[in-house]
């Protein structure tokens, strides 16, 4: 009785690993490197998959080709499918190598975070700093719809509506090294008319 039940057991986990093989998704990222995974998410900025029991999120400007369910894709795949814990000790490597080579920060500097309708902010990057090397653009994006590319600009806002209405501005810098950082601040614009 113990043999059979341990042979049920036995059969049950290798179903399991096999329908995990068999319905596995594959994801190759443009360093070459390429993942057995479950997608688990998909948005137009980024795509969400399981690996290794790990919850990980690429952009899609890093990720070459998604396969789903690719088990007729396999045979065709490069050699170059690595374990999970071999992925996991290059991501921990990675990480460790980019923060102690450079640190980039994004600062947003204003002369005004709240202000009757129209408010004018004056919106300074200029404190953004990179160990790599020098700030090489600034983007912002006001919240409002109105963007820029300039360290120090200046944004109206506008707010026709009753009461308060917050916006959220984003700064992004890049360095010289292509390393990116963002900073956002809240901006409240209260009808005077209201």
């Amino acid at each position: 009785m113990k043999d059979l039940l341990l042979r049920l057991v036995f059969s049950i986990i290798l179903s399991a690993m096999f329908c995990d093989l068999l319905f596995a998704d594959t994801l190759i990222l443009k360093s070459g490197k390429v993942l057995e995974c479950k997608i688990q998410e998909k948005s137009k900025d980024y795509i969400k998959v399981e690996y290794a029991g790990q919850p990980l999120y690429y952009e899609y400007k890093y990720v070459q080709q998604v396969h789903e369910d690719a088990s007729e894709f396999k045979a065709d795949l490069p050699k170059q499918l690595i374990s999970a814990q071999e992925w996991s000790k290059e991501i921990a490597d990675e990480k460790r190598s980019k923060s102690s080579n450079y640190l980039i920060k994004a600062v947003i500097l204003t002369n005004s975070s709240e202000g009757f309708s129209p408010l004018k902010v004056v919106f300074n990057g200029l404190k953004s700093s990179s160990t790599a090397g020098r700030i090489v653009s600034y983007n912002w994006d006001f919240g409002d719809g109105d963007v820029a590319v300039l360290p120090k600009v200046q944004n109206t806002y506008i707010n026709m509506n009753y009461g308060s209405k917050i916006y959220m501005a984003k700064l992004t810098v890049k360095d010289e090294k292509g390393n990116t950082a963002s900073a956002l601040t809240r901006i409240s614009v209260k009808n005077k008319n209201l």
